[in-house]
């Protein structure tokens, strides 16, 4: 083979051997570009994921902050509601035994039926103290009580067995404007029972106020008032 040959055969191989590594280069090459692209896909994906991700958490905070704030709100209105209906009804009730607290006088204007009264509301101090007792009226009840007292002591003592010590105080007496009824002191006034007209209403009010709230409005197993 002469040089010239030779030459020839051995271009010749290099011309293949640079197309095979161009070839294996070109394949490297278009490999490398399509895990590129997939890793870019992936890492797209995975960052789209991720801002819907944030996106929803966000919104799911922003959703539960808003539905907090309207149970607050409907909390504090329903607060608002129960106060104003309690404070309306409070101030009906407080109505009926203001209208019964300004009739109480009308209880002392039948003289005979103030009398039995004045004499039942004695007698149960002198059941209570069972000694010397002191009863307190209005000035214009002075007359009608000596009477009440003197049937309080027979009845006490047709009941009790016994006679007791009971006499009118002139000299400390209820207000001239009070409703009437009369205060029971015994030990030198050191106990003693209210039995005016006022603080009878006062106990019947306290004692009644389940059953007149329930009348008015009717009945409520979680109404304050009622047992």
């Amino acid at each position: 083979m002469s040089k010239s040959d030779y030459e020839v055969q051995v271009g010749s191989e290099l011309r293949k051997m640079a197309e095979f590594i161009l070839q294996e280069a070109r394949e490297k090459a278009r490999e490398i570009m399509t895990r590129a692209d997939e890793e870019a896909e992936k890492e797209k994906t995975a960052i789209i994921r991720s801002e819907k991700a944030a996106i929803e958490a966000e919104y799911a905070k922003k959703y539960k902050e808003l539905e907090r704030s309207r149970e607050v709100a409907k909390s504090r209105a329903r607060r608002k509601a129960r106060f104003a209906v309690g404070f309306e009804k409070e101030r009906i009730v407080n109505g009926v035994f203001d209208l019964a607290q300004s009739r109480l006088g009308e209880l002392s204007a039948d003289k005979d039926e103030y009398r039995k009264t004045l004499k039942n509301l004695i007698l149960q101090g002198l059941y209570r103290y069972n000694k010397k007792c002191l009863v307190q009226v209005r000035p214009q009840d002075v007359e009608i009580a000596k009477g009440a007292i003197e049937a309080a002591a027979k009845e006490y003592k047709e009941k009790v067995g016994k006679d007791i010590d009971v006499s009118l105080d002139e000299s400390t007496q209820l207000p001239k404007d009070s409703a009437g009824g009369a205060t029971i002191t015994c030990q030198d006034g050191k106990v003693w029972l209210v039995n005016t007209f006022e603080r009878r209403l006062e106990l019947q009010k306290e004692e009644a106020m389940p059953q007149v709230v329930e009348t008015l409005f009717g009945k409520n197993p979680n109404r304050k008032f009622d047992s």
